[in-house]
C-alpha cells in the first residue's frame, strides 16, 4: 500500500508540474499574441484613416479644389501638401512644390465613418495640382499618404446652342483676361489633331469671343486659348449635325418636313418670341393623327430648350435606319398612340431628356414585318401618365435588338393593365437588357410583370438581363412580378435595387414560372420630394447615398 502510494504521488506530481508547465506556456502565448497585433492596430488603424479610393477632388469655381475624404477613425490633423505642373498639357507632369496646410479634427468636425470636406483656395486657371493629404495623432504619429491629381478649370464662360451651328462654334472668355490667340483641334478616336491656329485681332479681343468656321459638321473640337505662350484654358465644344430649322407657333406638317429632308440630317426645333409649342397638322392644315412613316436616318434636336410638339407625333419605321430624338415634350391628349411602331427597321435608336406624356406605348411590334436594329437607348427621359399599354411591347417574335440600354429614366402612372417590357423572342433574336439607376412610381404592371422576356422554346433562355440600382414605390397593383412564364432564369441578374410599398416585388427567387429580386433592399419614407405633383427629385437619403435611381433627370418647367 505504502508502495502504491508512493508511485500515485508521483503520477500526480509530475502531472501537477506538466499542468502548470503548460499554463505557463500558454499565458506566455497569450501575452504575445494579445500585445503585438495591439501594436499592429494602432499603426495600422492610422492608415486605415485614408487611401486613394477614400479621397475625392472636385474643382468648384474654376480655381478651388473640394477635398472629400471619409474617415474611419478621427486624427488629430490632416497634412495637406500642395504641388502644381505649371503645364498641363504636357504629356509627362512635372509637379513641384506650392504649399503645406495643416487642418484640425476640430476644424472639419471630423465624425467616425463619415465624409468630410475642406476647400484649397487661392489656386489659379487651368493648371495641374496634386494634393497630397497625411493622417497625424497627438503623438505624431503619421499615416501612410493618399495623393491624386486634379485641372483647374480653364476661363471660358459658358456656352449655349446659339454658340455653336454644324459647321461653326464660338469660344467665349473672362473679360478680366488678356488672350492673343486661339488653338483648335478636331477630336476623333481619342486623339487631336491641330486644324488652327488664329491669332486674334482687337475686335475679338474686345468682344472676349471668337467664331471658327469650316468645321465639319456633328464633331468634337478642343479650344485652347493663350496669353502669349502661356496656355489659359481649353474647352471642348462639338458642331450641330447637318440640320433645317423650325420655329414654334404655328402649325408645322412634320410629315412633309421629314420627306423632303435628305437621309442623315437633323430637324432643329427652336423657339419663337410667344411660345416653344409646334402642333403637328397634316398637309391640309389640320390637327393630324397620322403616324409618320420614316424611311431614313433622321435626328430631333432642340435650340436651347424644351418644345413641346401636340397631337400624337409618333413614327412607323418602315425602313428607318435610324433615329435620334434629344430635349423634346411629346403630348398625346388623347392618350391613345403608339410613339414608335417598329417595322422594318435597322440601326440605332437613342432618346435622350425627352418628355413622353399620354402615349399608350412607347414602342410596339412591327406585326408581319421582320425588324432587327443594334440598338434600342433610351436615358434621361420623363415617360407618364399613359393609359394601359406596355412600355416596350415585342410581342409577335419578329424584332431582333441586339442591346437594350433603359437607364437614368424616370416612369410614372403607365403600364397599369400590362406589362412593362414585353419581348418573345426566336433564336437569334433575343435581347440583352440593361435596366439602371431608373425610377419606378405606380408602374404596375399587373399582366405577366415588370419584365416579361419569353422564348419560343421553352428550353432556351440564352437572353441576358440585368436590373441594378432601381427605385420601385408604389408599384403594387395586380401581379406586379419581374418575369413571367419562362422558368430558367440563368441570364437574369439583379443588383441594388429598392423598394416601397412594391410587395409583389419583394419575394426571393421561386421554384416555378415567376423570377423576383433575390435580395431587395426597402426603404422608409417616399423616395421622391412630391410624386404625386410630378416632381421625382430623390430626396430619400437611404437611396440617394446609395446612388439608386434617376438623379439627373430634371422635369421641363411647364
Amino acid at each position: 500500500q505504502n508502495i502504491a502510494t508512493k508511485i500515485k504521488n508521483v503520477i500526480m506530481n509530475n502531472i501537477y508540474k506538466f499542468a502548470c508547465a503548460i499554463l505557463t506556456g500558454l499565458m506566455l502565448l497569450s501575452t504575445t499574441s494579445c500585445s503585438e497585433p495591439d501594436d499592429e492596430i494602432k499603426s495600422v488603424s492610422l492608415d486605415r484613416l485614408l487611401s486613394p479610393a477614400e479621397m475625392e477632388l472636385k474643382i468648384v469655381d474654376k480655381t478651388k479644389v473640394k477635398v472629400t475624404i471619409y474617415t474611419v477613425n478621427v486624427p488629430k490633423y490632416i497634412d495637406v501638401k500642395i504641388e502644381v505642373d505649371e503645364n498641363p498639357l504636357a504629356e509627362t507632369p512635372t509637379f513641384k512644390f506650392l504649399r503645406e496646410e495643416t487642418k484640425t479634427a476640430d476644424e472639419l468636425n471630423m465624425k467616425a465613418h463619415a465624409n468630410c470636406t475642406f476647400t484649397i483656395d487661392n489656386l489659379t486657371y487651368f493648371k495641374k495640382y496634386r494634393i497630397t493629404l497625411k493622417a497625424r495623432d497627438e503623438q505624431g504619429k503619421v499615416s501612410k499618404e493618399c495623393s491624386d491629381i486634379v485641372t483647374t478649370d480653364g476661363i471660358f464662360k459658358k456656352n449655349n446652342d446659339n454658340d455653336r451651328a454644324n459647321t461653326s462654334l464660338t469660344a467665349k472668355w473672362l473679360e478680366s483676361i488678356n488672350v492673343t490667340k486661339l488653338v483648335i483641334k478636331k477630336i476623333a478616336n481619342n486623339a487631336e489633331e491641330q486644324v488652327a491656329a488664329v491669332t486674334l485681332d482687337d475686335t475679338a479681343k474686345e468682344n472676349c469671343k471668337y467664331q471658327h468656321t469650316g468645321l465639319d459638321a456633328n464633331t468634337e473640337y478642343a479650344f485652347y486659348i493663350y496669353d502669349g505662350d502661356n496656355c489659359l484654358g481649353r474647352t471642348t465644344l462639338s458642331t450641330f449635325p447637318n440640320y433645317k430649322e423650325l420655329f414654334a407657333g404655328s402649325n408645322v406638317d412634320f410629315e412633309t418636313e421629314i420627306a423632303t429632308l435628305p437621309d442623315g440630317y437633323s430637324l432643329m426645333l427652336s423657339p419663337s418670341e410667344d411660345t416653344n409649342v409646334f402642333n403637328f397638322v397634316s398637309g391640309e392644315g389640320t390637327e393630324s393623327s397620322k403616324t409618320i412613316t420614316l424611311d431614313k436616318s433622321l435626328r430631333i434636336i432642340a435650340r436651347n430648350t424644351k418644345p413641346v410638339v401636340l397631337n400624337k407625333f409618333a413614327f412607323d419605321l418602315n425602313g428607318a435606319t435610324g433615329l435620334i430624338i434629344e430635349n423634346v415634350n411629346f403630348v398625346d391628349k388623347d392618350k391613345k398612340s403608339v410613339f414608335l411602331k417598329f417595322n422594318n427597321a435597322s440601326g440605332e435608336y437613342k432618346f435622350s431628356g425627352i418628355n413622353l406624356e399620354g402615349y399608350k406605348n412607347f414602342a410596339q411590334d412591327p406585326g408581319n414585318t421582320d425588324c432587327a436594329t443594334s440598338l434600342l437607348q433610351i436615358k434621361n427621359c420623363f415617360i407618364h401618365d399613359g393609359m394601359a399599354g406596355r412600355f416596350v411591347d415585342f410581342q409577335k417574335k419578329k424584332v431582333l435588338i441586339e442591346k437594350v440600354d433603359i437607364q437614368q429614366n424616370t416612369f410614372a402612372n403607365i403600364c397599369n393593365t400590362q406589362d412593362f417590357l414585353r419581348f418573345d423572342y426566336e433564336e437569334g433574336k433575343m435581347p440583352s437588357v440593361l435596366l439602371a439607376h431608373n425610377s419606378f412610381y405606380k408602374v404596375n404592371a399587373s399582366s405577366k410583370g415588370i419584365c416579361y422576356i419569353r422564348s419560343v422554346d421553352k428550353d432556351t433562355q440564352s437572353y441576358k438581363a440585368e436590373i441594378n440600382s432601381n427605385i420601385f414605390e408604389s408599384c403594387k397593383d395586380g401581379q406586379g412580378v419581374y418575369f413571367g412564364e419562362d422558368a430558367k432564369v440563368n441570364g437574369l441578374s439583379f443588383k441594388k435595387n429598392y423598394y416601397k410599398d412594391s410587395p409583389n416585388l419583394l419575394t426571393a427567387f421561386t421554384a416555378g414560372q415567376t423570377a423576383f429580386d433575390p435580395d431587395p433592399k426597402e426603404y422608409t419614407g417616399s423616395a421622391f420630394k412630391d410624386a404625386e405633383k410630378g416632381d421625382f427629385t430623390i430626396t430619400n437619403a437611404t437611396v440617394s447615398k446609395a446612388d439608386v435611381g434617376n438623379t439627373e433627370f430634371a422635369k421641363a418647367e411647364e
